[in-house]
């Protein structure tokens, strides 16, 4: 009931016949309530509303600066000095009844600067550089501090007693720029992680109370993935889109390399910008619709394919002077490739996923499954996010999911969109997991986790009861290490290592070993560490880099068993070192015995060839004939020279000749042809018999132009000066007696020919049958004529 500016609840109880009636008069809102005012004698002057600048002490509230980087005790103690008059004053804040802590809000903007100062500037991750562990504590209650006054200053009812009207909360977020759009992203990045429940009931609050945010942060979306496009403007890499594209890029030098301070700054920017996102949309999952509708996932999987490759490379071959910075780098760059590919499955959970789990009209379904297969389908041509998101969150689950639905989907369309992942796969020359051998793999992961958490609540009740025992309280349960589990080793221990490896590849396995048995071979513990930075002092000072030592085989007492019982032929002789201790190692020497000899004095002594030189000048050369040159003496009397592949088997035997052969057989016989390999020599020989009829024989078998009538003999060994001259010289011959060749080319189309380029046109076109591989009849039936050979 309402009675002017009263408000009251009335409650029924009925029990048996008697009806009850309880009435409680409720307290009045901030924005109506007045509280009266005393003056200086102690009596009221009047009345103010609760929320009024009255109400706000003069306080001013220092801005928040971040940690220093570097190792200075004046910057150092700057800072603390500075956080810790922060955190008085917003323990102060807190301490504040509700009128004045509203008041001090919504008037003081020292208090709003200091607030968005530390949102802004906070070290991520509890990343707290070079601070000292009293320091950190000094950054930790700070940091606590801030949450409890955003979580207070986004409750609308704090008690039944202090509460505002729910539509003037709204206004007063709104109207005094208490939160907006880029705030709430920082908070979720710094608190959405260690205190998920209660921001996101913070976040759902101020967007039920004022339904204008949701109008700011569908304005801001467009500026959030414009974010995108400035990254591969400075990466100098041209997007595909219709927006202009600057022409030089001042970040990139001539030879195309990023500058290292510049590479630092994107690498930061990109991780900065995704882990943000991925914060926000894992808190405020209603706001993943809006990012949809503004086209992320193409933008982020375009983005991710065109970009991160390149920055990567960057990275690993840069010459960097700090090489903390490069492996820092390295782990940033892994850290945002996990977050955008969570970010991708976490926006496609919401929008397709979640529609088909839940019931919805079928025209609705049937436009969020085609919506799904037509993204997946786009996803094809980004490879390299492709095969990264499928094998985090594999595709055919939820393609399995949307078959499961009351939808009549196309097996024939699934079947293409597995086959073309694969083919992606492929293409990479990257193996893709199979359904069973995951789901064996998750268990296996699932089950060893069970281990580990096991195993290490176990140890952190063995801490604490080392800690009673040093304070003097006598011990319950079994020393530390009796219920440690069993060591890992083998396939199972290389199956952790490369689980940890797929995800940082930059790391060795070496490293990786040590850093599991650390950390009781958890590989959640150990990517964490690794990628914010915060392992154990222990593994701090060791190379990120370490290979994996090999371990030996054989133990020392199965290698000395194994030396006892070998048995060789050459035991107990003089030198058997393995059962005599007097070997003479004198008498051994290993490698060439003339060390002392210089090869330079062996390759310069060429007596080795003056004693060869003689046997070589029999042979002949360009200065001097050979032995197979000089003239015989009475090379007239021999009418013919000796033949040593000559035949003479048959020479003194009359084969055939007492035989009786008609006239038939001896006209139908095969003509008689002269052997290919002697054809040469019967050229020569007619030749021969021509010249000698023009010039007969004088004297000695010489004819008028003093050249020898009888024909030259086939040298065995023939001096290859000789050789090289004479085909020299044919070869001078060809060159001289070759015509130039015809003209068939002629001018270009459409400016006329010669009638000589026309007459070689025709001629070619003519005769095209008497060369190149046109006429291989005539050559097979002129081969055969030849005979076998």
């Amino acid at each position: 009931l309402t009675s002017g500016r009263e408000s009251c609840e009335i409650f029924f109880c009925i029990y048996r016949p008697t009806l009850f009636i309880h009435v409680r008069k409720m307290t009045k809102t901030l924005d109506n309530l007045s509280i009266p005012v005393k003056g200086v004698d102690g009596k009221e002057n009047g009345s103010k509303p609760a929320l009024d600048p009255y109400w706000k002490e003069d306080i001013e509230f220092l801005v928040y600066k971040a940690p220093p980087l570097s190792i200075d005790g004046a910057s150092i103690e700057e800072w603390t000095e500075r956080t810790l008059a922060i955190i008085d004053d917003l323990e102060w804040l807190l301490k504040q009844p509700h009128n004045r802590f509203w008041s001090q809000m919504v008037f003081d903007p020292t208090l709003q600067l200091c607030i968005d100062s530390f949102l802004t500037h906070a070290p991520r991750g509890g990343n707290f550089g070079l601070l000292s562990p009293s320091n950190q504590e000094v950054q930790q209650k700070h940091h606590r501090l801030v949450f409890m006054v955003c979580l207070r200053t986004a409750t609308h009812k704090e008690s039944k007693d202090s509460h505002i009207t729910p539509a003037v909360f709204g206004n007063i977020l709104y109207e005094n720029f208490l939160f907006d759009i880029p705030k709430i992203m920082d908070i979720c990045a710094l608190y959405g992680q260690s205190n998920q429940g209660l921001v996101t009931k913070m976040v759902e609050n101020i967007f039920t109370q004022q339904p204008q945010y949701w109008e700011d942060l569908e304005a801001v979306i467009p500026t959030i993935l414009q974010v995108f496009d400035n990254i591969l403007t400075q990466c100098g890499i041209k997007d595909a889109s219709s927006s202009p594209q600057k022409i030089e890029v001042p970040s990139i030098n001539k030879n195309g390399i990023i500058g290292e301070n510049h590479l630092q700054d994107i690498v930061h920017y990109i991780q900065d910008t995704t882990s943000t996102l991925l914060a926000y949309l894992e808190i405020h999952t209603e706001a993943s619709v809006m990012f949809h509708r503004e086209g992320l996932l193409l933008r982020l999987s375009s983005f991710y394919d065109a970009v991160l490759p390149v920055i990567k490379e960057s990275v690993n071959h840069k010459d960097f002077k700090n090489k903390r910075l490069q492996i820092e780098l390295q782990r940033l760059l892994c850290k945002a490739r996990m977050d955008m590919t969570k970010l991708y499955h976490l926006v496609v959970a919401k929008v397709y996923i979640e529609p088909v789990l839940s019931p919805s009209d079928g025209e609705k379904l049937e436009k969020t499954i085609e919506e799904y297969l037509h993204a997946v389908t786009s996803l094809l041509s980004d490879k390299r996010f492709l095969i990264d998101y499928d094998r985090q969150y594999p595709i055919q689950d939820d393609l399995e999911i949307i078959c499961q639905s009351h939808y009549q989907i196309d097996e024939t369309r699934v079947e293409f969109i597995m086959d073309a992942i694969s083919n992606v796969y492929i293409s990479q020359n990257r193996r893709r997991e199979g359904k069973e051998k995951r789901v064996k793999r998750k268990q296996e992961e699932q089950e060893r986790n069970n281990q580990i958490r096991r195993r290490n609540q176990e140890r952190k009740e063995q801490e604490e009861l080392a800690a009673l025992a040093e304070k003097g309280v006598p011990k319950t349960m079994p020393e530390a290490g009796a219920t440690a589990g069993p060591t890992i080793d083998g396939i199972q221990l290389e199956s952790l290592i490369y689980s940890v490896k797929d995800l940082l590849p930059d790391l060795g396995e070496g490293f990786i070993e040590i850093c599991l048995e650390e950390y009781n071979y958890d590989v959640e513990r150990v990517i964490n560490g690794v990628l914010e930075d915060k392992l154990l002092p222990s593994l701090t000072c060791l190379d990120r880099t370490m290979p994996r030592q090999e371990k030996d085989l054989l133990t020392e007492d199965e290698s000395e068993s194994l030396l006892t019982g070998r048995q060789n032929i050459f035991d107990n002789d003089e030198f058997d070192i393995f059962n005599k201790k007097d070997v003479d190692m004198s008498r051994i020497h290993k490698g060439k015995k003339d060390k002392n000899s210089d090869m330079k004095n062996v390759l310069e002594d060429k007596s080795i060839i003056d004693h060869f030189k003689p046997v070589y000048d029999q042979y002949g050369h360009m200065d001097m004939k050979s032995v197979y040159d000089k003239e015989r003496p009475n090379s007239h009397m021999y009418d013919e020279d000796y033949e040593d592949e000559y035949d003479d088997t048959y020479d003194q035997n009359t084969v055939g000749a007492d035989d009786d052969d008609s006239a038939d057989e001896l006209s139908n016989r095969r003509r008689f042809v002269v052997p290919r390999a002697l054809q040469h020599l019967y050229k020569d020989n007619d030749n021969d018999d021509e010249e000698d009829e023009e010039n007969p024989v004088t004297h000695q078998g010489y004819n008028d132009r003093g050249r020898d009538a009888r024909k030259d003999p086939i040298h065995f060994i023939e001096d290859p000066a000789k050789v090289r001259e004479r085909q020299e010289q044919r070869r001078a011959v060809m060159r001289s007696n070759k015509k130039p060749p015809r003209d068939v080319k002629g001018q270009a189309k459409g400016k006329g020919q010669t009638e000589e380029v026309n007459r070689n046109r025709l001629f070619k076109d003519k005769h095209k049958a008497t060369r190149a591989n046109h006429n291989r009849k005539e050559g097979a039936t002129r081969k055969q004529a030849k005979g076998m050979m």
